[in-house]
């Protein structure tokens, strides 16, 4: 498919709507979690795939926010990072330079150093080997973590959803001190 995000999403929410369904959009679910859990958080971060930083798809749903991407030298290391999350480079030693997690350690603090007062970890392979909540005092964002939040609201106001696992209930806990 090589339509524009914006008209994928359009037809997205044509087919959501047609079969009686619910449209999760990730990118909003992103900057919900961002205004609710940073509110005075104007300068946000992006940690994201080089197309995602080029195409710009995260300016609609920024509402306000001044969003800040890494340079293209730095984003040749995202990429690195992004590609050796799914090959053997996460299982390379923890202060081996290939290592995904120093690539997009780098790249945060590269944002830090730019202001960011929020980063977001805008691609789902991010996290698998970059599982971290700050970097040097800035408060990190798992855009899956905001999509899995999305997700279990969605289910438990429909009142649908019942889970008695202990990492739900501490999620739920932390949720209720917000």
């Amino acid at each position: 498919d090589h339509s524009m995000p914006s008209e994928r999403i359009e037809k997205a929410a044509e087919i959501a709507q047609a079969v009686g369904l619910p449209m999760i959009h990730l990118l909003d679910e992103i900057f919900g979690a961002v205004r609710k859990r940073y509110p005075g958080a104007i300068r946000v971060g992006i940690l994201c795939s080089t197309g995602s930083r080029d195409c710009r798809i995260f300016d609609n749903s920024a509402a306000g926010r001044e969003l800040l991407y890494v340079n293209d030298e730095i984003q040749k290391l995202v990429t690195a990072g992004i590609c050796g999350v799914k090959s053997r480079n996460r299982n390379l030693s923890e202060d081996h330079s290939n290592r995904p997690r120093n690539q997009f350690g780098q790249a945060c603090k590269e944002l830090v150093r730019d202001g960011a007062q929020v980063l977001v970890l805008a691609c789902a392979d991010i996290g698998v080997d970059f599982p971290i909540d700050e970097v040097d005092g800035v408060p990190v964002l798992d855009s899956m973590d905001a999509l899995a939040d999305a997700i279990v609201e969605y289910w438990l106001r429909l009142g649908r959803f019942e889970c008695d696992h202990p990492l739900f209930a501490a999620s739920q806990a932390v949720k209720g001190q917000e």
